[in-house]
């Protein structure tokens, strides 16, 4: 488990939320050390939330999705 579900935007979905479980703060801290060393690094409002070192060098891209 994590300290809020995804995508629930409260106090629980901060990375500096210091309640919840051991448990919940260990899962939420491994993945955002995970993610680091891969060169993603977290949005602090928001645990579940990483964008790449790189993202500034590619262009956004308005693509369609295929259904």
């Amino acid at each position: 488990p994590m300290p809020s579900v995804f995508d629930e935007f409260s106090e629980r979905a901060f990375v500096s939320y210091s309640k919840g479980t051991d448990e919940e703060r260990a899962n939420r801290d491994l993945l955002i050390s995970t993610m680091g060393q891969e060169s993603f690094s977290v949005i602090s409002a928001e645990w579940w939330h990483f964008d790449h070192d790189l993202w500034p060098k590619y262009p956004i891209l308005n693509e369609p999705v295929p259904k």
